[in-house]
């Protein structure tokens, strides 16, 4: 490697470079700043991008520290990988690349804050590898928060920056294998939704809607979604409800409640709580949050639940609150479990009950919400009510276990 260095060749310099900035623990070379930046330097010069990205680096961790060569480096970087033959360079460190770019536009790090740059990085970060990059949260967080401090305007220059860029990716950046997977997936579904599919409808359009396997787009989204609603999908009907606070929604909500909907009638009573859509009407707004929960939605039971509790809008009742907490705790509503937990452990004296709360607070399981409180109560048990306690606690999670994490790819065993 050393040798092909001295040669000049570019990759071996680059390669040389990293191996002195990051190998601390390499007996052949060791870390030594000095060696890395000079053999970085003459990488960089012949235009290699990672000898770029990792002489920035370079220069952000060393004394002193020179954050604007950081930024300019990290820019060019970026804009070689999209002249690189895609055999020359690795593919996975280009989302890094452009995140970290974006992050210092929008802190206004070695350059002054720039929404709209760090929009179009994280835009194309969040293109690339989509679903497929583990730290695609830390992207898709920053992208929202660049995009609220641009105009309407403005994002639209944005996204016809990053189309520009993404068709001058070289095809092993345009997207991992799961993009890829993602994109075939995308013409499977269109075959099926174009047969009458209402499920694979109502996906399309999340597709659309996250840009995955193909560019956002809520005209067809939208499209996708009015196919399956016009089929009678109720989800579908609440998805374009939950589009706006229009009286198009309205009509939308109740298409779905005519169907016995439950999901819909507790959005048409929330709606009617704060005036979204419709006059705001609190005797309408309990109508419906009681015919949700008794058709089954589990968050109209937990703010029916609430209600009682608090005596806000109808009048003060332990025992309905419980009621709707325990059923909505059973459909695994996180809040409904933890409400009963905190209310037999130190809610009014009548409602103590230090065996239920341990129950709910899911002691002796994968899954519990605080191990101090477990502790605590389980001291104030005798050994025969902690052991019914226990097998209980047992029941009711094997129960309520897969609801509650039914959002998750994992659910603990």
């Amino acid at each position: 490697m050393r040798l092909a260095a001295e040669q000049g060749h570019k990759d071996a310099q680059a390669a040389l470079g990293a191996k002195y900035l990051y190998d601390y623990y390499d007996c052949s070379v060791g870390y030594n700043h000095s060696e890395a930046l000079r053999w970085l330097r003459l990488a960089a010069e012949q235009k290699d991008p990672w000898a770029m990205a990792d002489l920035a680096h370079a220069y952000d961790v060393g004394q002193p520290k020179d954050s604007e060569e950081v930024t300019s480096l990290l820019r060019l970087a970026v804009e070689q990988t999209y002249s690189e033959p895609s055999s020359q360079w690795q593919a996975y460190r280009v989302p890094n690349l452009h995140s970290t770019l974006g992050f210092r536009y929008l802190q206004g790090r070695g350059t002054e804050k720039n929404a709209f740059e760090a929009y179009v990085w994280f835009r194309l970060a969040e293109q690339i590898l989509a679903d497929c990059w583990e730290e695609l949260s830390f992207v898709t967080e920053n992208l929202a928060l660049a995009k609220s401090r641009l105009s309407a305007e403005e994002v639209l220059a944005a996204q016809a920056q990053v189309k520009q860029w993404h068709e001058k990716a070289p095809p092993a950046t345009r997207r991992c294998p799961e993009m890829t997977a993602a994109a075939a997936k995308l013409e499977n579904l269109k075959s099926q939704g174009q047969l009458g599919d209402t499920a694979a409808q109502i996906e399309l359009g999340w597709m659309y809607y996250r840009g995955i396997g193909v560019w956002e787009d809520e005209d067809e989204q939208l499209a996708w979604w009015r196919k399956a609603a016009k089929q009678g999908n109720t989800k579908a009907m609440r998805l374009l409800a939950g589009e706006s606070d229009d009286a198009e929604s309205i009509r939308w909500l109740r298409k779905a409640i005519d169907q016995g909907d439950a999901e819909a009638m507790a959005e048409l009573a929330y709606r009617y709580s704060v005036g979204s859509g419709v006059p705001k009407d609190v005797a309408q707004a309990i109508k419906w949050f009681h015919k949700a929960a008794e058709n089954g939605d589990a968050f109209a039971m937990s703010e029916l639940a609430e209600m009682y509790y608090e005596g806000n809008r109808v009048q003060k009742d332990y025992s309905e609150a419980v009621k709707w907490w325990r059923k909505a705790a059973e459909q695994g509503r996180k809040g409904a479990v933890w409400e009963l937990a905190k209310l037999h452990n130190h809610g009014p004296v009548g409602l103590r009950d230090y065996a239920e709360a341990y129950v709910w607070y899911g002691c002796g399981q994968l899954y519990y919400f605080n191990i101090d409180d477990c502790e605590q109560i389980a001291e104030k048990l005798s050994s025969e009510a902690l052991i019914a306690a226990k097998q209980r606690s047992a029941e009711v999670w094997a129960k309520i276990r897969v609801n509650m994490f039914k959002d998750y790819y994992y659910v603990p065993e």
